[in-house]
């Protein structure tokens, strides 16, 4: 696989290499593509829904037999809808006023 482009549904397109493989108990962002939503999928249409989200991953092929050879480029999609939630918090410093 040469890429993953992610159309993310909010006008950001992310494009990620092959990835870097799970690690179980590593803790933090992804080292290698990520996406924050600035806004919740319910926000982003009158009457909410999800986030629209189509990844797209681009094959680049090298073949050979009978003599020939050659390279070739396959784009496979797939999509679904992404629902992003948000949490509001309030923070209080425990003394009084």
């Amino acid at each position: 696989m040469s890429q993953v482009a992610w159309d993310m549904g909010d006008g950001t397109t992310v494009i990620c290499g092959a990835g870097t493989p799970y690690t179980a108990g590593v803790e933090g962002p992804s080292p290698d593509c990520g996406h924050v939503y600035v806004k919740a999928s319910s926000r982003h249409v009158p009457g909410g829904g999800p986030w629209p989200i189509t990844a797209t991953t681009t094959w680049t092929i090298t073949w050979s037999g009978g003599g020939l050879s050659g390279t070739e480029t396959l784009e496979l999609s797939s999509s679904a809808e992404l629902f992003v939630g948000e949490l509001h918090v309030l923070n209080q410093d425990g003394r009084s006023q």
